[in-house]
């Protein structure tokens, strides 16, 4: 069981991440802790790790068919690289529970923010009007802290920011969403893992280092890999209207799980009292 779970969600956050721009770390952040004995900031560490190996592979399929926006995944991706080394050293300093509730409030403000979203209103002409602009580079610089900071307090948040919200700033057309994201994600997953490490002092024990489970890693970035491959050429296929619904009701099904979660732990706690 323990092949076929990890298989299955490699091929999930494989599919995930080179369609809709997603690196997965929504789903084994909350996951990884409900299928295997780790705590919250090992499914982080563990999923930066392996959101970081996937996304560099999209990135660089992406790049080769040349529909990477370079421009603006630099820009963005450097600005939340900063914010993303920083909120990963706060997370060494918090609880399980702190991270467990705000995932589930970073995804349930997500959720509603893709639900009211109405849709892509982008041309070339647009952009190359508003780039010039306070404005447009004022939007870009929020969303790369904004995303630099979910990602590296949660193990989440990057790519489930960036997607929607390429789309409703009209900063990249809508076939370049998901490159855009996944080259952003790059940047915010390198500096969220450096972060970690950085701040661990636990040795290399076997498969283990610190919070990383490396065998996990190779098992998920392995498995995804294929799908993602098949995913790099057919995202452009996939409408706004489908990635609205797709990303929206992601984010509350988990938002709701962990909310679950909380009130169960806080019965449990009230009940030794």
């Amino acid at each position: 069981m323990y092949w076929l779970e990890l298989i299955s969600l490699g091929l999930l956050i494989g599919g995930m991440s080179s369609i809709f721009g997603i690196g997965g770390g929504v789903l084994l952040v909350p996951i990884l802790p409900w299928l295997f004995p780790l705590n919250q900031k090992e499914a982080i560490g563990t999923s930066l790790v392996t959101i970081f190996f996937l996304v560099s592979f999209n990135t660089y399929g992406f790049h080769r068919q040349k529909i990477m926006p370079w421009r603006i995944v630099l820009v963005v991706g450097l600005f939340a690289a900063l914010f993303s080394f920083a909120a990963g050293r706060l997370t060494l300093q918090l609880s399980d529970e702190i991270l467990k509730i705000i995932l589930a409030t970073v995804m349930g403000l997500l959720a509603l923010r893709v639900y009211r979203q109405r849709g892509p209103t982008l041309h070339d002409e647009f952009i190359q009007t508003q780039s010039r602009g306070k404005l447009f580079w004022a939007k870009v610089l929020f969303l790369g802290a904004a995303s630099g900071a979910s990602s590296g307090l949660t193990g989440v948040g990057a790519g489930l920011i960036m997607s929607p919200a390429l789309l409703a700033m009209g900063l990249v057309a809508p076939g370049q969403v998901s490159p855009a994201s996944n080259g952003i994600m790059m940047f915010t997953t390198l500096f969220a893992v450096l972060a970690l490490v950085t701040g661990m002092t636990a040795p290399l024990v076997g498969w283990r280092w610190g919070l990383i489970h490396l065998d996990m890693v190779v098992i998920l970035f392995v498995t995804a890999m294929f799908v993602a491959f098949l995913g790099q050429i057919y995202q452009k296929k996939v409408s706004f209207r489908w990635r609205k619904y797709f990303l929206a009701s992601l984010l509350v099904i988990f938002a709701v799980k962990e909310i679950i979660h909380i009130m169960w732990k806080s019965y449990e706690i009230a009940g030794l009292h």
